[in-house]
């Protein structure tokens, strides 16, 4: 009679924990790249997260489970499995672009690598009292102290670096900073160009500075027009193209403020203003792409 031996799993372990991993979203598609890293060298990663979104691919949606806190801290037969997984994980990276419950678990992890991968939270003061969701800004930027329960933070930018810093919770040695990287999709937005966008923005031998976001104060987009005059300098046929949502109250009056900004700087340079800016959808994104 043949005999079957089976080897126990020894690869190296890692969780992903986010309150959820959307399609078409600037932080899911970074845990889904990090997801795949980390699967390609060798860790048997788990994504745990509040809620799922079904139209993810196929491998970020094999390697996720939805779990609540308690079902880790208390696990049931259901959600056993992950809390043997995160228990044992050699490495846990815990998403912060706001609080959510789930982000607590970094408080639970008792023998990993443990990563506080910060994506900066919306300073409440930009967003205003009366908007929806002010207070979970304000809540956001309070549980910004998860950070101490971390080995090592990852920062966007210096700027977002030294807010973690300034809490004086992690040293700054520990806080590394890692611009997002760019990932192409698995399902681009395809659509014809608009002929009248393309007849208003294609440029006519200049050089594009394009910008495509939110209107929103914190992308500091002020200072896209500031530094274009030293772009100029090296390239003067350089102009900067604004594609974003300015829709919203706060985010119009800073688009405002930015294309009145523009037209004084070419006023005192006796030119055009070389700012165009454009309202922002999908479609209109996609449509001026000459």
């Amino acid at each position: 009679m043949l005999s079957q031996t089976y080897l126990p799993d020894t690869s190296p372990r890692a969780t992903i924990v986010v309150a959820i991993c959307l399609v078409r979203d600037a932080v899911g598609n970074h845990v889904a790249a990090m997801l795949h890293s980390l699967r390609a060298a060798g860790y048997r990663t788990l994504l745990m997260v509040e809620h799922s979104d079904p139209r993810q691919t196929e491998e970020v949606r094999r390697s996720t489970m939805a779990v609540r806190l308690a079902d880790l801290k208390y696990p049931t037969p259901q959600s056993q499995r992950a809390a043997d997984h995160f228990f044992s994980s050699d490495v846990v990276i815990v998403v912060y672009p706001l609080y959510y419950e789930l982000a607590d678990l970094i408080k639970l992890a008792r023998h990993s690598a443990v990563i506080f991968d910060y994506h900066s939270v919306t300073p409440p003061e930009l967003w205003g009292p009366e908007q929806p969701g002010y207070t979970n800004l304000i809540i956001g930027q309070q549980r910004v102290d998860l950070v101490q329960y971390a080995d090592y933070a990852i920062a966007r930018s210096r700027f977002t670096g030294d807010e973690l810093v300034r809490t004086g919770l992690i040293p700054p040695d520990r806080v590394v900073v890692t611009p997002l990287g760019s990932v192409t999709p698995s399902d681009p937005v395809r659509c014809e160009p608009d002929p009248s966008l393309v007849a208003r923005y294609k440029p006519h031998g200049e050089r594009v500075l394009l910008y495509v976001g939110r209107m929103a104060r914190n992308k500091r987009l002020i200072d896209l027009v500031e530094a274009l005059a030293l772009v100029r300098q090296q390239v003067p046929n350089t102009i900067l193209l604004l594609v974003g949502d300015n829709t919203f109250p706060l985010y119009r009056a800073y688009a405002d403020e930015i294309l009145a900004r523009a037209a004084n700087w070419g006023a005192a340079s006796r030119s055009s203003s070389p700012v165009r800016c454009q309202t922002w959808s999908r479609t209109t994104a996609c449509a001026i792409c000459w």
